[in-house]
């Protein structure tokens, strides 16, 4: 490999230049050499025979032909090229998209340290930052360019490469798909719900400093080594009531109702041990709105501090939380000697829990209803009024059910069946049983009807303490007021430099015609804001309340700063600046006002005054 090329990987991509150092050159299996044209041409051994990657008489012509037939679609602002090759593809699509960026995908990695003893990355891509992606690393790096560039990414193969790595074409195409798919996820999932997380966790503190954490302050040894059930309300749930019951009755498991479950368990007289509830969505509330009507107290319900705060009101029975990392206001006021133990988001209540329930450290959990598909096209168990069981079939998948037949499913469900999966190959202390018949088969989970479970796994001994929710949380309320009245002085911070900011931004946009043609000073106007700007994005006050229900702004303003960066017209420049800029810092100072209404509630909450007086 050329020197030049080992130093400029040691600083660009130190990890590909160890991958390459690590990997053995075979002389006969990759060649250069000279065209007709007197251009360096490559060719690869398949089988007993080389075949070419570009032409051996020109390939600046075959590569110019490529070229004009490609054109990106409207939109896609990204190639990413499958195959080097000599890098003629390149600089022949630079020349024509001048404004796209580029990655490069080479499939095999011999070919690829072949390349580098012969052609200059430096010189080929001058002052461009060009990933180079290789299979070893495909996943995380295709991760991180569709993180960069969402969906604005194309693909274009050399011939050669299109032929004979076929089934690494099909791999990446397929990775983009489901990478973009989770992007979009998320995406909708965050405009979703971001502002309703923080405004849920302002909401709910009072009642968190108030309620026992169930990973923090109930006794280790009441879940440590038992077996626990994970109620969900799938329609296997239907043929299980009076299993349920006699576990129940017996105390052989503790049963943890998620979602809608809870519902069908008390039309058929059946009380959990707990009830788990997450949705940030204020229509939460409906999922235990029986449990309020038939004024059941004796149920302990177990809430994530970003639920819906609807949820919680006029709630009979105990409380208790689990913080988790949607939330970002607990985490700073909590924060102590001790460290908060928190649980991930996740795609569906059932799998919160399952996470609650390792760190707990019970020694089995069974799932129970967790079809995660259709069965008969229900959606949902009986008990279950409020819920819609309308399911669109043009967007049915097939998979796999635990008895190795075919169910089918939907996208959602798909994709929570997969967290699920690595979830439990990530927690090899808890043994994983799926006794949900008909449901989709679930890896990691083997299948065992409920009865069994019954006969086989329980013995006559009650597991169950029926107090176990028993405990005071064990918060200090010193701290907690101290990093109050840090925020309080980080916010008034806060809102005199976003004035500053904004007035520097409509500075720069209204005096534009002073930068015509003067790329030095408006270079420097531009990094005096973007001081202002990082002050701002820095601050505690922004980076606990406004920044999370900004997030997804703050993404598309990261690939807008990309756009502005490349934009060679300053009159243009100064208008995207402005355009992106100026929209993201409204939002911002609107959302600040309307925070600033929750946060002083929750300042001149009882819970403080009171404290305050006495200290």
């Amino acid at each position: 490999m050329l020197i030049d090329n080992k130093n400029y990987l040691s600083v660009k991509n130190r990890p590909l230049l160890q991958l390459l150092n690590e990997t053995t050159t075979d002389e006969e299996f990759v060649e250069i050499e000279m065209a007709k044209s007197e251009q360096l041409t490559l060719k690869i051994k398949q089988n007993d025979s080389y075949k070419y990657v570009h032409s051996k008489y020109n390939p600046l012509i075959e590569i110019d032909k490529l070229v004009n037939q490609f054109d990106l679609i409207e939109g896609k602002s990204h190639i990413l090229l499958f195959g080097l090759g000599m890098g003629y593809h390149y600089t022949a699509l630079k020349k024509k998209f001048p404004h796209a960026t580029f990655s490069i995908y080479e499939p095999d990695l011999l070919v690829l340290k072949k390349l580098l003893s012969h052609i200059s990355l430096e010189e080929l891509f001058g002052k461009d930052n060009v990933t180079i992606v290789v299979k070893e690393t495909m996943e995380s790096s295709i991760q991180h360019l569709l993180q960069s560039h969402q969906n604005k990414i194309e693909v274009f193969a050399l011939p050669y490469y299109q032929k004979n790595y076929q089934v690494e074409l099909d791999k990446l195409y397929a990775l983009l798909v489901d990478q973009l798919k989770n992007t979009k996820s998320r995406l909708v999932t965050n405009l979703s719900f971001q502002k309703r997380w923080t405004i849920n966790a302002i909401k709910n503190f009072p009642t968190v400093l108030k309620t026992p954490n169930i990973l923090r302050d109930i006794d280790e040894s009441v879940f440590k080594g038992k077996p626990a059930i994970i109620v969900s309300a799938g329609p296997s749930l239907n043929e299980e009531f009076e299993n349920l019951k006699y576990i129940k009755k017996h105390g052989l498991a503790y049963i943890f109702s998620v979602g809608s479950a809870i519902n069908a368990l008390i039309e058929n007289d059946i009380l959990p041990d707990a009830i788990c509830t997450y949705d940030p969505q204020a229509h939460n509330y409906k999922v235990i709105q029986k449990v309020k009507d038939r004024n059941i107290a004796t149920i302990p319900l177990i809430f994530g501090s970003t639920v819906g705060y609807e949820t919680l009101f006029d709630y009979q029975g105990p409380l208790l939380h689990m913080i988790t990392t949607q939330d970002t206001i607990a985490p700073y006021l909590l924060q102590d000697e001790k460290e908060i133990d928190m649980v991930n988001d996740a795609p569906s209540i059932a799998l919160v829990t399952y996470q609650l329930l390792s760190k707990l450290k019970v020694k089995t959990i069974y799932l129970v209803g967790q079809n995660l598909s259709f069965k008969d096209r229900y959606r949902y168990a009986a008990g279950v009024e409020y819920q819609t069981d309308q399911v669109s079939e043009d967007k049915l998948i097939p998979v796999k059910s635990v008895s190795g037949k075919t169910v089918w499913t939907e996208d959602g469900y798909n994709r929570m069946r997969q967290t699920l999966e690595l979830y439990i190959k990530q927690t090899t202390s808890v043994n994983v049983y799926n006794t949900t018949k008909d449901g989709a088969a679930i890896e990691g989970a083997s299948f065992i009807p409920l009865s069994k479970v019954i006969n086989m796994h329980f013995t006559n001994q009650s597991e169950v303490s029926d107090q176990w929710y028993h405990a005071e949380p064990h918060y200090e309320r010193n701290h907690i007021l101290d990093h109050m009245n840090n925020l309080a002085y980080y916010k008034n911070i806060f809102m005199q430099d976003l004035t500053d900011t904004m007035k520097m931004m409509r500075h720069i946009y209204q005096s534009k015609h002073h930068y015509r043609g003067n790329n030095g000073k408006l270079e420097k106007q531009l990094a005096k804001f973007d001081k202002k700007f990082k002050k701002i994005k820095k601050n505690r006050f922004n980076q606990t309340f406004l920044s999370p229900m900004l997030r997804v702004q703050l993404e598309n303003l990261v690939a807008s700063s990309q756009e502005i960066k490349q934009e060679s017209d300053n009159m243009k420049k100064i208008d995207l600046f402005y355009n992106r800029f100026g929209s993201f810092l409204s939002q911002l100072n609107h959302l600040m006002h309307e925070v600033n209404e929750y946060f002083e509630e929750l300042r001149n909450n009882e819970l403080f005054v009171e404290k305050e007086v006495s200290k």
